[in-house]
């Protein structure tokens, strides 16, 4: 039975490194999503719509290509 060799004393702090660069990346990428999306907040009858459009499968959008979703006033 084949086992692996003992990691040398570099290879954790290598990992580490590579780790703390990956969680670098993904706040970078986390950010930029937060900024493309708009966070005007969603009503829960428009959620519970755009739910039952996502989970019908036998629906298209051509019917709701005209449609806009229209903000209330504040």
């Amino acid at each position: 039975m084949d086992t692996n060799p003992a990691p040398s004393p570099r290879e954790p702090q290598e990992t580490a490194q590579a780790a703390r660069e990956l969680i670098e990346l993904l706040e970078v990428l986390w950010e930029r999503g937060r900024d493309m999306v708009s966070s005007t907040p969603v009503s829960a009858s428009q959620l519970r719509v755009l739910y039952s459009l996502d989970r019908e499968e036998a629906s298209t959008s051509a019917p709701w290509e005209n449609c806009s979703v229209r903000r209330r006033p504040r």
